[in-house]
């Protein structure tokens, strides 16, 4: 309890703050995210597929987490959602 005493004592304000990071650590840039997108558009691979060409080619350090978490920031993680309503039987 006294913890939290000493914690709330400190701030500006009573209302509790964001537990969001101000900052999101990534390995993919800004550039590249929009690239394995389209790239996941283009080919329409699941993430555990689509990984193999972004270490290849783009960044050797993403993983498949970071890769995930790009996918659903752009919301093109499911993949029946990439798929156009014309090729869709």
């Amino acid at each position: 309890m006294r913890q939290t005493i000493r914690k709330w004592k400190d701030r500006a304000t009573p209302l509790d703050g964001s537990y969001c990071p101000a900052t999101i650590n990534t390995t993919l840039t800004l550039v590249q995210e929009p690239i394995n997108v389209d790239l996941s558009k283009m080919l329409l691979l699941a993430t555990e597929g689509l990984l193999v060409v972004p270490r290849e080619f783009i960044n050797p350090a993403v993983s498949r987490a970071g890769l995930g978490r790009c996918m659903r920031r752009h919301r093109a993680s499911d993949l029946r959602d990439l798929v156009p309503a014309s090729q869709v039987e």
